[in-house]
């Protein structure tokens, strides 16, 4: 998944995939985990763990830890999930089993932070882990799903040009250390 053109902090650019159960056997998805590649100039967290915690939203929250006990900000982490079917339960809910040949539709949507202050270039692959219920007992299983790019820019970044004092060129240093 491309974002192409790229994106000024604070913005946001949303895109769609699905996956789709081509098993023998009703499964349950368990979370995403993004894993940043090396070739990214992004100094975010090398992974991240995405999941349902919350009944109410369609929204997974991201964590910077397999422990869920750090959670992700759009510095640390510049992408938002969000499922249009509902394929992952909360905590408090009964499982959600996909069946055989039903498929999952989720946002990502892209949201640079503003406190980038340069260009960053994104590259993470994308795994998911789900409970393939073989032999009806419960066995978690991880599978790449694909590679997710996208670049940030950052806002306007005002820098003086020049200075001058009484007609005459002025530089930085002077004028700082100047009482």
């Amino acid at each position: 998944m491309d974002f192409g053109s790229e994106v000024i902090v604070g913005n946001r650019k949303a895109d769609l995939f699905q996956i789709k159960n081509d098993g023998y056997r009703e499964g349950e998805l368990k979370m995403f985990v993004f894993s940043k590649d090396l070739t990214s100039n992004y100094h975010g967290k090398d992974k991240v763990y995405c999941k349902r915690f919350d009944a109410d939203s369609n929204y997974l929250k991201c964590y910077n830890d397999d422990d869920f006990t750090e959670e992700s900000t759009l510095a640390d982490f510049p992408f938002i999930i969000a499922q249009r079917t509902q394929c992952f339960s909360a905590p408090e809910e009964d499982p959600v089993y996909i069946p055989i040949d039903a498929s999952c539709v989720f946002d990502v949507i892209f949201q640079p932070s503003n406190e980038y202050l340069q260009r960053y270039d994104f590259k993470y692959n994308i795994a998911i882990n789900y409970d393939s219920r073989f032999k009806g007992l419960e066995t978690i299983k991880e599978v790449s799903l694909f590679e997710i790019m996208s670049s940030a820019l950052h806002a306007a970044k005002l820098e003086v040009a020049s200075m001058s004092f009484d007609g005459r060129p002025q530089s930085w240093k002077w004028i700082l250390v100047a009482k």
